[in-house]
Parts: C-alpha cells; sequence; structure tokens
C-alpha cells in the first residue's frame, strides 16, 4: 500500500473585504488551490499568494517549531533545545514557503 503524503499549505485570497488566507492539508498545491476555491466559490484569479509548511531541516516531517530561523519537527525541537517551549516558537503562516 503506497503511503499518502499531505503538506499544509496557506492560500490568500483576494475577497471582498480585502486579504484572507485560508489553512488546508493536500498532497499539493494544486489540489490544495481547487479545494479553497471550491470552499470560497471564488475564481482562479482571485489567488493571490500559495504558501508551505516548510519540511524539518533534520528530517522529512513537517516542521512545527521554529528555533534560530530553522523550521523544525517537535522531535527535533526538543533534541536541540533544551528548554524548547521557550527557545523555539510555534511556526505561524508568516514562516510558510512560497509553494
Amino acid at each position: 500500500m503506497s503511503e499518502i503524503i499531505c503538506t499544509d499549505y496557506a492560500v490568500t485570497l483576494q475577497h471582498d473585504n480585502g486579504l484572507i488566507t485560508i489553512t488546508t492539508a493536500a498532497t499539493s498545491r494544486d489540489i490544495a488551490v481547487h479545494m479553497i476555491l471550491a470552499f470560497e466559490r471564488a475564481p482562479r484569479a482571485a489567488v493571490v499568494r500559495v504558501q508551505r509548511r516548510p519540511i524539518c531541516d533534520y528530517c522529512d516531517v513537517m516542521a512545527m517549531r521554529i528555533g534560530d530561523g530553522v523550521p523544525l519537527c517537535v522531535l527535533h525541537a526538543r533534541e536541540h533545545y533544551a528548554r524548547w517551549r521557550q527557545d523555539t516558537r510555534k511556526l505561524g503562516i508568516r514562516s510558510f514557503e512560497e509553494a
């Protein structure tokens, strides 16, 4: 059985009231965009930006925290930072990469 790997995407759309950003998990950038456009009933032209959650620098798991500007999974954040809750911060949308 093959594994399905999902990544978190943040899709920013031009909306009536300005820009909105919606996050979703998908297997590809295109699927993420199609899901958000269908949910919002928006045209393709409404897409302003698509970003992807970074992968941990030490393994192939999605990064959940960031320390010293380096994306880390929870396991490696704990391994590299003794007081990891104080020394690392949660990965926000601003830390997502362009997809």
